[in-house]
């Protein structure tokens, strides 16, 4: 399950394009946490504790509000700039312990050692899958166990492991992951190959133009 992160913050004062530009100067990264039945609050965040967080796993997050009671509550959306990545703003989402919540949690593969010892190829049809479950029993990822399985087969939704209290919401007959044997991949790999060939030398030039 997640276990909640701890993340300092401030509030802030509704800002104009030059007072955010001066905050960022000051190495603080804007945000905002807004909710069913709770106003909208601006907040400030130091860029080194928003880094430091970001690189663990982690969906549900307490935020330590300066003047405020803490606050439970979900990343929705992080915003950088586009060349370096840098982050320029983030929206959280309030929710309540005891009410469910949806979120989208990734799918990780395991028990694939024997296969890839194969050589088989592994296909991902889903990264990942959405549930519903209340905050405390938000898992940081759902695992798909391919221990049992062998090559051509077709793993769906439904063979995801999920603990109690969470439901998956994803189609459970959507295609998880596909395995794949090398020799067909070639396979189809060549007749594609064959095929795009085919129609360049049907559309190459006619003798005497």
């Amino acid at each position: 399950m997640a276990k909640s992160i701890n993340l300092d913050c401030t509030k802030r004062e509704i800002s104009t394009k030059g007072k955010l530009k001066s905050l960022r100067k000051q190495d603080m990264v804007p945000g905002i946490i807004y909710g069913k039945d709770v106003s909208p609050l601006p907040l400030a965040f130091r860029r080194a504790d928003l880094n430091r967080v970001f690189r663990v796993k982690g969906g549900l997050y307490r935020l330590n509000i300066s003047g405020e009671k803490p606050a439970m509550a979900l990343l929705r959306e992080v915003q950088r700039k586009p060349m370096t990545g840098e982050i320029i703003h983030v929206d959280f989402m309030q929710v309540k312990m005891t009410e469910k919540i949806t979120a989208m949690v990734p799918v990780v593969v395991v028990g694939e050692e024997e296969l890839v010892k194969q050589g088989a190829i592994l296909q991902a049809g889903l990264k990942e899958v959405e549930i519903e479950c209340l905050p405390g029993d938000l898992p940081d990822s759902l695992q798909l166990d391919v221990s049992g399985k062998s090559m051509g087969d077709t793993v769906l939704v439904q063979d995801l492991e999920h603990p109690e209290g969470v439901r998956i919401l994803t189609d459970l007959n959507a295609v998880a992951l596909v395995i794949s044997h090398p020799a067909r991949e070639a396979e189809e790999t060549d007749k594609t190959a064959e095929a795009a060939g085919g129609d360049e030398a049907a559309g190459g030039e006619t003798p005497g133009e």
